[in-house]
């Protein structure tokens, strides 16, 4: 899942020294929050603009220009140099790798306070798209003019630089392609990769050069209302319905105050798509807030979301209330219908040459590469919804087989032979997992990593959970044709409550987005536990969202391990 990818990995956790020690107040003196360090690459956050960039990579690329352009830059990376976009005539599969290097970029470039560019890049595609004019036939899409001045200036754009900046290595890895075409095409990737609805795409856009930017005023103002709002989506050619839909972007991201000079996110998830935004506009009481800013709302229940005046006139005027309510009930209704509309806009004045059916409909980097590799499969081993006891002899047997059977030098001839025997054994083994049903060869390094994974108790518990939720995803991908995705949140120790008045032991506890205030437990034996690891995954006990906790300990004497 992309939310997982969001965060550091524990090889770097391990690998951090700690440098201070940031202890919670009133809690448990032996577990206390990670290095500064690590915190800041890690923790959770809220963005739909990207921040101030802690590094550039402008003059990495400004250098590979100076090296050779874009031949350079593809014999580093193993491309060919000799595709320009006269004479090549890309393919689905070659919009597929531009779609995978985005993807890619967006679960490794974690640099910013959300953890992901994904918002942002959906704001891009937005607001290129969104100053279309249905009678003069300008703006949209189709022409990427925002890299210009002074469109780029517009008020309504302020931060996008740091999206347009983000996309400028994938287009350097893919010169063919168009601005215009690459911004949509990482709004479509955005949606996906956070959670949401497929967003089918198709190619066509041109550049066009600064004569063609558009008079600011041409995207909604937040602080107006009905009347505004419908001047504005009207003049593209949306109707009450669509109106609603698209403005359910909200559920990802937030607003900066030295941007629209809103502040805050809308919801709690603000990098997975969900309906929540909606929900929280119905259910939730909205208060205006007191400050030097301007004119906004925050929720009565915990004074961290925000709503802005336009965001509340959905509520008030009817038609539009209606509609808020079908999405706030219908998670379904809203992604069905979110993406009709996305792909409406993103498609807005640009004149096409296929047709709406030959759409690409991009796989996710989820479906293309499952978090979790079969490690019973790999030992030939069963695996249950329930744990269960697996001796050392069981995985000794197991992890010597699997090494015989997929050494470089076995012949195929001598790997059915083999087959026939691991069968035969009396060691328990899956029918339908096993390497014997499956025909995959693995590697020797596969084989010991799965072999030690299943020999540690606590890291075998953490995997078989990993396990169940890939599955889970896959099971779920199988029944309705679309991505399962879960949430995983990533918070620090502090973020949790703290209750000590268990006799067993300090109890850490966070309430969900399922209404269970007490959904997301956290005992000091589970920390105990993953001591070693400085990070424990639980689930919601009322759904099935997760939860990562990263904590450090500390001795007694209050000097913190390095974890």
């Amino acid at each position: 899942m992309a939310s997982a990818a969001r965060t550091a990995s524990r090889a770097f956790l391990r690998s951090t020294p700690a440098t201070s020690s940031f202890r919670p107040a009133a809690r448990s003196a032996r577990f206390a929050l990670p290095s500064q360090g690590f915190r800041a690459a890690s923790r959770r956050g809220y963005a739909s603009e990207a921040g101030e960039a802690k590094s550039s990579n402008s003059l990495l690329w400004a250098g590979i220009a100076a090296a050779g352009g874009v031949g350079a830059y593809f014999f580093l990376k193993g491309g060919d140099a000799s595709v320009s976009s006269k004479d090549f005539v890309p393919s689905k599969e070659d919009y597929q790798k531009v779609y995978d290097a985005i993807a890619h970029r967006l679960a490794n470039e974690t640099d910013y306070d959300d953890g992901s560019y994904g918002p942002v890049l959906v704001r891009l595609a937005w607001h290129a798209s969104g100053t279309y004019d249905k009678e003069t036939g300008t703006g949209g899409s189709n022409g990427a003019t925002m890299r210009f001045a002074p469109e780029s200036d517009h008020g309504a754009n302020a931060g996008l630089k740091h999206a347009r900046d983000f996309l400028e290595p994938i287009k350097a890895q893919f010169p063919w392609i168009t601005y215009s075409d690459l911004w949509t095409l990482a709004g479509a990737c955005a949606i996906q990769e956070l959670g949401g609805p497929a967003i089918p795409w198709r190619p066509g856009r041109q550049d066009k050069d600064v004569a063609a930017c558009t008079p600011d005023g041409r995207l909604p103002d937040a602080t107006k209302e009905q009347s505004h709002i419908r001047d504005i989506f009207y003049r593209m050619g949306f109707n009450d319905q669509e109106i609603v839909a698209l403005v359910g972007a909200h559920s990802l991201g937030r607003a900066h105050t030295d941007r629209s000079g809103f502040d805050g996110p809308w919801d709690f998830s603000p990098t997975v798509f969900t309906n929540e935004f909606f929900r929280l506009l119905v259910e939730e009481k909205w208060q205006q807030r007191k400050w030097n800013g301007p004119k906004q709302f925050t929720d009565k229940s915990t004074g961290t979301l925000m709503m802005m005046p336009a965001d509340l006139a959905l509520t008030k005027d009817k038609a539009f209330r209606k509609y808020v309510e079908q999405y706030a009930k219908d998670s379904d209704l809203f992604f069905k219908d979110f993406s009709n509309v996305f792909v409406k806009l993103l498609e807005l004045g640009v004149p096409f040459t296929s047709k709406a059916e030959d759409r690409y409909v991009f796989k996710t980097s989820e479906s293309n590469n499952p978090l979790t590799q079969d490690y019973y499969e790999v030992l030939n081993l069963p695996f249950t919804e329930t744990p269960t006891a697996l001796s050392k002899q069981q995985l000794k047997a197991a992890y010597h087989k699997a090494l015989l059977k997929h050494h470089p030098d076995k012949a195929p001839g001598a790997i059915a032979k083999d087959v026939q025997t691991t069968t035969s054994s009396s060691l328990p083994t899956s029918d339908t997992n096993s390497p014997s049903h499956t025909g995959h060869r693995y590697t020797i390094d596969e084989i010991t990593t799965a072999y030690k994974t299943l020999s540690d108790p606590y890291l075998r518990a953490e995997y078989d959970r990993s396990l169940r939720l890939d599955r889970a995803r896959v099971a779920e991908r199988e029944k309705t044709g679309t991505v399962f995705h879960t949430g995983l949140e990533v918070v620090d120790l502090e973020d949790l409550a703290c209750d000590e008045s268990d006799a067993d032991g300090a109890l850490w506890y966070r309430g969900c987005r399922c209404g269970d205030e007490r959904g997301f437990l956290v005992t000091e034996q589970d920390l105990e536990r993953e001591a070693d690891h400085g990070e424990i995954v639980v689930g919601c006990r009322g759904c099935s969202l997760w939860m990562k906790v990263l904590f450090a300990v500390e001795d007694d004497d209050g000097d913190e391990q390095d974890t």
